[in-house]
């Protein structure tokens, strides 16, 4: 048996994995040079997702859920993040040029993917203020790392119930051989997020189409021969009009929708290092923001992720 043969083999007798739990760590701190601890200060990650039984689908009177071509993956994610401004944070809010802001969040989501195209609807709820415990969290970090508490806490924006729906689109060309473009829209309705953002995401390397990659976390109920390998590089720029976000203020621009200006747009991009291995995969991502509304400098922070399939 050749060994092209026998790899195969291998692929073919591996079952495809059908459930997947990953956690991820966002932090300004995890930077080369420019530490801020500023702004989007950090966040921590934890979810699970599982490949949706297509019989049970069956039932619903869509014929989108009949399309045999279509993968679909059910989900729920479970995040708190900490936001912190800029400058002396031990004095009053109104002196800062932002607030401090926590939020806690939990995320249940559905994706429905093919080679041709990627569709991801979110419904998050959650609470943002003291009661998402964000500021404790951060402070029981600095004191276990010697490091100074953050006394603006206290001051930080009151509780406050969140809700909002995210919805994404991806639409992928493949150029050439390890080299894909994948344009990105995407949109938030909500008492959260209210924004429209579109993004162009460039893939170089070695990897599959996004209905099985660690790109989007469809590496899961797969093909029988689909790689089970995947190192590549990939690159996103992109451009958000934001209406509303409750980090920032309860009525931050939504009183007037009609007036936009400048403060209402954001930009960004994000360079991300992507390795899956059989059943592991380690995301590596460094992103850097340009702020728009009430915040006077950019920021950046690094991310880094790991998901484990069975």
């Amino acid at each position: 048996m050749s060994l092209t043969a026998f790899h195969n083999y291998q692929l073919t007798a591996q079952q495809s994995p059908k459930s997947l739990v990953y956690t991820s760590h966002d932090n300004d701190l995890l930077k080369v040079k420019n530490v801020t601890d500023r702004y989007y200060s950090f966040g921590l990650f934890a979810g699970f997702q599982k490949v949706l039984n297509r019989r049970l689908l069956r039932i619903l009177p869509t014929r989108h859920f009949k399309d045999p071509w279509n993968k679909y993956i059910g989900g729920l994610v479970v995040a708190i993040k900490g936001y912190t401004p800029n400058r002396d944070r031990d004095r009053d809010n109104s002196l800062l040029d932002r607030p401090f802001a926590g939020t806690f969040t939990i995320r249940p989501y559905v994706i429905s993917v093919n080679k041709n195209r990627l569709i991801r609807l979110d419904l998050e709820t959650g609470v943002r203020g003291p009661a998402s415990q964000a500021g404790k969290l951060q402070n029981w970090v600095h004191e276990r790392i010697g490091d100074n508490r953050v006394k603006g806490w206290d001051n930080q924006l009151d509780n406050k119930i969140l809700f909002s729906f995210y919805g994404l689109y991806a639409k992928p060309f493949l150029l050439s051989k390890g080299f894909e473009v994948i344009p990105e829209s995407s949109i938030a309705l909500g008492n959260h997020f209210t924004y429209l953002q579109q993004g162009i995401k460039l893939r170089v390397g070695l990897f599959n189409d996004v209905s099985n990659s660690i790109s989007y976390f469809t590496h899961m109920g797969g093909k029988r021969f689909d790689r089970h390998t995947e190192i590549f590089a990939s690159f996103i720029i992109y451009g958000r009009l934001s209406l509303l976000d409750a980090t920032l203020s309860d009525l931050n621009l939504i009183s007037d929708l009609l007036s936009v200006s400048k403060d209402h747009l954001v930009g960004g991009f994000q360079v991300k290092l992507n390795f899956l291995l059989n059943r592991v995969g380690i995301i590596i991502a460094y992103n850097k923001i340009t702020p728009g509304t009430n915040l006077s400098d950019k920021h950046s922070y690094g991310s880094i992720g790991l998901n484990y399939r069975w």
